[in-house]
C-alpha cells in the first residue's frame, strides 16, 4: 500500500506523507525499516480510499513526476567524469524505483491470485442468490467458480475471459488498457500548467531560475540542449528511468485483442442471442473492447438489461448505451434481487 501511495498516487512527492522522511522509510527494505527499526509504512490514505474502487484503471497511472523526484533525489551529485562517481550509485536509484514499481505490479498479480483462493462464502449466503438460466450462455469476468459451484451453471457454458481461480499463478488476467503513449499524453496535458512545470522559477529569496526539476526537464522541456541539467549524469538517468517506464506500460497492458483472438469461437456463437444480462459490471473502459467485440457479434434487436446498486451506476449504464449505440427501447435496469 505504501508503494502504491507513493508511485500511484495523485499527490507531490513533497505533499505524499505526513513527516519530510516518510517517503524515505516507504522505499526502504522490510528487513530494514520493519525488522531493524520496527517501522511501518507511511499511512496511505490515497491507496486505502482510492486505489480498489477502480483497480485496472489505476495501474495506468503510474506517477511519473514522484518516479523521478525519488530517482533525482538519490542521484550522485557528480559526473562520470569525476573520481568520486560510482556506477553503482548512478544505477542504484533507478533500479530501486524499478523493482518497487515492478512489486506493484507482477508481484501483486501473484497475491491477487492467493487472495482469489482465499474467497468463502458467507454465512446464509443462499438466501441472497439471485435467479440464473442454467442453459444461458455466460461472459464470466469473475475469478471465482461460484456459476459451476452454487449455481450448477456447466463449464462448457462459461466462458472466464480472463481466466479462474484453478490456473496457474500469475496467469490470471489483470492490467490496463492505456498503452504508454495514450496514458503520457493525459498525464501531460492534466499536468502542463502547474506552477511546477513552468520554464523559469522562483526559489525561496525571489530570484529566478531555469526550472531544473528532472520531471520537467524529462517530459515538459522543449529544447533538451537549452534545459538546466546541472550535471549531464541526469540526463542519461531520464533515459534510463523512460525505459523503465515502457517495460512497465508494456508489461501490464491486457491485450484484449489477442484474448479475443483465443475465444473466437465463443463470440461467433452469439448471433442467435436474444437477451444480454450484464450483472455486476462497472462497465469501466478497461473492458470495453469485449462489449464491443460482444455488440458486434448480436443481432441488432436484441435486448439489454442492466443490473445496478447506485443513480452512479444508472448514470454509467446510460452513457454505456449511447456508446454502444443501444436503444432506450432495448435498454432495461433493474436491481439484483435473492431467488427467495
Amino acid at each position: 500500500m505504501g508503494y502504491f501511495d507513493l508511485y500511484f498516487g495523485p499527490r507531490s512527492l513533497d505533499r505524499s506523507f505526513s513527516t519530510p522522511a516518510g517517503w524515505w522509510w516507504a522505499v526502504q527494505p522490510v528487513a530494514l525499516r520493519k525488522g531493524k527499526y520496527g517501522l511501518r509504512y507511511p499511512i496511505a490514505t490515497w491507496a486505502r480510499d482510492n486505489l480498489w474502487s477502480d483497480f485496472e484503471r489505476n495501474l495506468s497511472e503510474l506517477n511519473r513526476e514522484k518516479v523521478f523526484d525519488v530517482v533525482d533525489m538519490q542521484l550522485p551529485r557528480v559526473d562520470v567524469d569525476d573520481m568520486r562517481f560510482s556506477a553503482a550509485e548512478f544505477y542504484g536509484p533507478i533500479d530501486e524505483v524499478a523493482d518497487m514499481v515492478e512489486s506493484c505490479t507482477f508481484e501483486m498479480k501473484y497475491r491477487f491470485h492467493k487472495w482469489i483462493n482465499t474467497l468463502h462464502y458467507a454465512k446464509g449466503f443462499r438466501k441472497r442468490m439471485v435467479v440464473l438460466d442454467r442453459d444461458a450462455l455466460f461472459l464470466n469476468f469473475n475469478y471465482t467458480l461460484f456459476l459451476e459451484t452454487e449455481y450448477g451453471v456447466a463449464p462448457e457454458n462459461i466462458l472466464y475471459i480472463h481466466g479462474n481461480r484453478k490456473d496457474r499463478y500469475g496467469s490470471l488476467v489483470l492490467g490496463h488498457r492505456a498503452d504508454d503513449w495514450e496514458a503520457f499524453e493525459r498525464w501531460r496535458h492534466k499536468n502542463r500548467n502547474r506552477k511546477r512545470y513552468r520554464a523559469v522559477q522562483k526559489d525561496a529569496k525571489g530570484r529566478y531560475y531555469l526550472n531544473d526539476k528532472l520531471a520537467y526537464l524529462a517530459f515538459f522541456l522543449p529544447d533538451d540542449s537549452k534545459g538546466n541539467w546541472r550535471l549531464p549524469i541526469r540526463y542519461y538517468a531520464v533515459e534510463h528511468v523512460e525505459e523503465r517506464l515502457e517495460v512497465y506500460y508494456e508489461a501490464n497492458y491486457k491485450n484484449s485483442e489477442a484474448i479475443m483472438a483465443r475465444h473466437r469461437a465463443f463470440f461467433e456463437s452469439l448471433s442467435e442471442v436474444e437477451t444480454v444480462t450484464v450483472m455486476g459490471h462497472s462497465l469501466s473502459d478497461v473492458d470495453m473492447a469485449y462489449f464491443e467485440r460482444l455488440r458486434s457479434s448480436l443481432r441488432g434487436n436484441v435486448a439489454w438489461e442492466f443490473s445496478y446498486h447506485s443513480e452512479e451506476d444508472k448514470q454509467r449504464i446510460r452513457k454505456f448505451c449511447r456508446r454502444m449505440r443501444i436503444g432506450d427501447d432495448r435498454c432495461t435496469l433493474f436491481r439484483m434481487e435473492p431467488a427467495g
